[in-house]
């Protein structure tokens, strides 16, 4: 083999190792807060801003998931940087089967699409104001989710973003 034909190879080689192993790892950091572990992705390294995000790529998205209450924090820090944590990201919570509250602060402006579907423990959601957008299928199938309240900043909800939420029977909007 030519020589030139090796560095393809070893190119090629090293990408796909690198993309393998990059599918195994969703997240740039975590941090634990009151004994809970969230993971974060870095959306704007120059104004500071993360995502909450999920701790792998793929189904299982955890190898152990957030259980009880969680309160996600307006800021994080990392690496001596303080980052403001302005979203929650794809799949963060997917199937995050014995979660049972969350709430999110006023810095959060968007939730990812099926951000906490099929947590099916999930009975209640403190939305803050100032978020703006609710993901396609974001809440599906939280079957203990009995009331929400929208922000009057919500200016988008996904498709069947509270899907099969059986159990959902009160859902506020602002006036207007």
């Amino acid at each position: 083999i030519s020589t030139m034909k090796k560095n393809l190879l070893t190119v090629l080689c090293t990408v796909l190792f690198c993309a393998m192993g990059s599918s195994a790892m969703a997240y740039a950091f975590s941090d634990t807060t009151g004994g809970k572990t969230l993971y974060y992705n870095i959306t704007d390294s120059v104004n500071h801003t993360v995502e909450v995000t999920s701790q792998k790529n793929e189904y299982p998205y955890y190898n152990i998931y957030p259980t009880g209450f969680v309160q996600i924090p307006a800021t994080v820090s990392h690496n001596g940087i303080t980052y403001n944590v302005t979203g929650i990201g794809e799949h963060a919570f997917y199937h995050t089967l014995r979660l049972t509250a969350v709430v999110i602060p006023s810095s959060v402006k968007s939730i990812g699409k099926e951000a906490f579907s099929k947590c099916h423990l999930l009975a209640s959601v403190t939305f803050p104001t100032g978020l703006s957008s609710i993901g396609e299928a974001a809440f599906y199938q939280c079957d203990t989710l009995a009331a929400v309240a929208i922000p009057d900043s919500v200016k988008s909800i996904g498709m069947n973003a509270f899907n099969e939420c059986t159990n959902l029977v009160t859902v506020s909007f602002p006036n207007g």
